[in-house]
């Protein structure tokens, strides 16, 4: 029988990420994620729930319940407020980048603006020579 890490390895594998793909996914160090594959570590309840979404297996297959690979998670139903903090949140989200967009034009003019005065006080040196030498 397959222990804990081969079936956590297996279905890394299977999927084609890296240690390094599902440690930032679950939320731990790589070298954490490393040793439990290698069985030197035991995840805690929550955390052997998100490695079973990431790899999209069951925990039930992770602790070797069963031979099933299928993780199938339904998703709760939807509740109308959160769908209206997200439609509230697509809005925000929209004047927030057109803010961004307008920030980057102003940027762009402030820049346009300093290389005119750097070039304005070149040409004004150059005149202040020009006039001493006279």
């Amino acid at each position: 029988m397959s222990t804990f890490g081969d079936r956590l390895r297996a279905s890394r594998k299977k999927l084609g990420m890296t240690q390094n793909d599902i440690s930032k996914i679950i939320g731990v160090a790589e070298s954490s994620y490393c040793a439990y594959e290698k069985n030197n570590r035991e995840p805690n309840f929550d955390l052997t729930i998100k490695m079973a979404n990431a790899l999209g297996v069951s925990t039930d297959f992770l602790l070797g319940r069963t031979e099933e690979h299928n993780g199938t998670v339904s998703a709760p139903p939807t509740d109308d407020r959160v769908l209206r903090y997200l439609e509230a949140l697509d809005v925000k989200m929209d004047k927030l980048a057109a803010e961004l967009a307008e920030l980057r034009t102003s940027n762009e003019q402030i820049g346009e603006l300093v290389r005119r005065v750097e070039d304005s006080e070149i040409d004004i040196r150059i005149l202040k020579k020009l006039a001493a030498k006279e």
